[in-house]
């Protein structure tokens, strides 16, 4: 599996965050292997292929094609769109679910629009 695009969030039973992990690279090698095989087992990061839209104003309806097919999401305020320094992005909708977006510079010319504007 390869790097997350961004941080990794560990949550508990009751929603409550345990642990926060900024990049996994930072941990050691035995304890990055377990947390990437455990996050393969049970992680849902869609993976954005192109954002068909997304709506003027702050909540944003987002309609997009991932790797696992077409959704419409809301996403609650600009903070919740998250661009790194590699050129990656997440967007967490309002239930808390992450979309990666693995490099916004290989999205075609419409879908960057939209992303830019969400921004």
């Amino acid at each position: 599996m390869s790097d997350p695009a961004g941080p990794v969030a560990i949550v508990g039973d009751n929603d409550a965050e345990l642990a926060w992990i900024e990049s996994l690279a930072t941990l050691e090698p035995a304890l990055r292997r377990l947390l990437e095989e455990e996050l393969a087992r049970r992680e849902f990061l869609p993976t954005i292929e192109r954002i068909e839209s997304v709506s003027d104003g702050e909540p944003a309806e987002w309609s997009v094609v991932t790797d696992r097919g077409s959704h419409r999401f809301t996403v609650g305020h600009a903070d919740d769109i998250l661009r790194f320094p590699d050129g990656s992005a997440v967007v967490i909708d309002t239930f808390g679910l992450r979309y990666t977006i693995p490099s916004i510079a290989h999205l075609d010319a419409r879908s960057r629009r939209f992303f830019e504007r969400a921004e």
